[in-house]
């Protein structure tokens, strides 16, 4: 289970799609114009957020098979 959300891109301000996963990863993304965009967990709350729906999502999956 993915969280997708955007924001601007800090060079030239054009949308960028990302996932908390990919936060949590601390993965490079590229914007529209080509502008790479290091994404920084700063903490570890995207990480805890994206163990947390993973977490959900098996236990509601669990749950469906009873």
């Amino acid at each position: 289970m993915d969280l997708d959300f955007k924001f601007d891109c800090p060079e030239c301000g054009r949308s960028v799609k990302a996932t908390v996963a990919e936060v949590g990863r601390q993965a490079t993304k590229r914007c529209p114009n080509g502008h790479s965009i290091k994404l920084v967990d700063k903490g570890g709350d995207a990480r805890r957020a994206q163990s947390a729906m993973d977490d959900l999502e098996r236990s509601l999956k669990r749950f469906g098979r009873r």
